[in-house]
């Protein structure tokens, strides 16, 4: 019959058992952890190779902990198999297990002494070493696998978009140099990211900046290539229009001299054959990206052009339009002056008489019309005032 004694030392063991079990499965889990694969991949630098270098130790002090458990508890489930409870007790209550040695100096030890310090703990001093190691070990292996995660994270970005600008570039053929340089650097940041994730300060910020610009620089030059035959027509369009322009501005510039006394300023320089020239030479421009901007900046000069050329009609226009306003202006005050009961005084007559001879006349004096309409004008303040 089964001595009622060993049930409670047995039942330690069955506990010791299924704990060393547990460690087991939460080391073998640890070394499965990504966080461990990046830690154990052989490229660190930096401060993340720094810290390893201490947390890898005690890793692999733990797996000797680890050995020493498993030992003591093979040593005990003997001890317990063949009846033996001394050794089943000492095993697991005594300290038994040697953890470290250190050779003692010859001051320190004396003349007889032992020539090195051994140090031994129990089951559950060791228990208690392992759990500390562990949690030190599995949260720098968690923390430096958040911090490689993170990295990628913000590098995946502008990864994605240089994917994109090397298709399009690809496509296009240009931009090849930049979207090179760009990878160069983007492999820096990952490089960065891979291999010191605990150190690296991952600032994608400038790269993702000028990833986006040779972006939207190439989508540009795939719209102006696909959409090049209406782009151009609506260039040669605008170029038409300044036939058109030219014409109407010629031809009110002719009829303001015919009809006015005024010197106009000369007439803004032909630029068209310049523009035309452009045009002809854009497709000869190499690459999208040139030929893009060369047709935009073409078609921002023949709308400067279109510009002059309206502003100098403008200004001739505006002179016989003049004309007609004097020309208004003189009715309504000779209305007036008849109203008034003026318009046979000598000095109404003589000025109705020579506004007529000047605005009527071709060409008309604008500004000998403008003084005498004024002096009509004051006359008839004057009088208004005087009666």
């Amino acid at each position: 019959m089964t001595n009622g004694a060993t049930r409670p030392l047995r039942a330690e063991l069955a506990e010791r058992v299924a704990v060393q079990g547990r460690m087991a499965s939460a080391l073998v889990e640890l070394e499965r952890h990504p966080g461990h694969a990046l830690l154990t991949s052989g490229g660190l630098t930096g401060q993340t190779a720094q810290l390893w270098v201490g947390i890898e130790g005690e890793l692999a002090g733990l797996w000797r902990d680890f050995d020493d458990h498993r030992r003591i508890v093979d040593a005990a489930t003997a001890a317990a198999d063949g009846g033996d409870l001394a050794t089943l007790r000492r095993l697991l209550h005594d300290p038994s297990i040697e953890v470290s040695r250190t050779a003692l100096p010859l001051h320190e030890r004396g003349l007889t002494g032992v020539p090195e310090r051994v140090e031994h703990v129990d089951l559950d001093t060791l228990h208690r070493r392992m759990e500390a190691a562990f949690d030190r070990v599995s949260a720098f292996v968690a923390r430096a696998d958040a911090a490689y995660r993170d990295a990628l994270a913000r590098v995946a970005s502008p990864a994605e978009q240089l994917r994109v600008a090397r298709r399009i570039a690809d496509d296009l053929g240009t931009e090849q140099h930049a979207v090179a340089e760009l990878t160069r650097r983007l492999d820096v940041v990952e490089r960065a990211a891979t291999t010191d994730p605990l150190g690296s300060a991952v600032d994608t910020g400038p790269l993702a900046r000028d990833v986006g610009a040779v972006v939207a620089r190439l989508r540009a030059a795939t719209a102006v290539r696909d959409g090049w035959p209406d782009q151009t027509a609506r260039l040669d369009a605008a170029l038409g229009e300044l036939d058109a322009l030219r014409g109407r501005m010629v031809a009110d510039r002719a009829r303001a001299a015919e009809i006015v006394v005024v010197t106009l300023p000369s007439a803004p320089p032909d630029r068209r054959p310049a523009l035309r020239a452009r045009r002809a030479a854009l497709l000869a421009i190499d690459g999208w990206p040139s030929r893009a901007a060369a047709l935009e900046s073409l078609l921002v000069a023949v709308a400067a052009e279109a510009d002059t050329l309206r502003a100098a009609r403008e200004l001739a226009s505006g002179l016989i339009e003049r004309r007609g306003e004097l020309r208004g202006r003189y009715e309504a005050y000779r209305a007036k002056a008849h109203r008034l009961g003026r318009s046979e005084q000598p000095e109404i007559l003589r000025l109705e008489e020579e506004l007529r001879a000047v605005l009527w006349a071709r060409p008309c004096d604008l500004a000998a019309a403008t003084r005498a309409l004024a002096e009509y004008q004051r006359l008839l303040q004057a009088e208004g005032r005087t009666a």
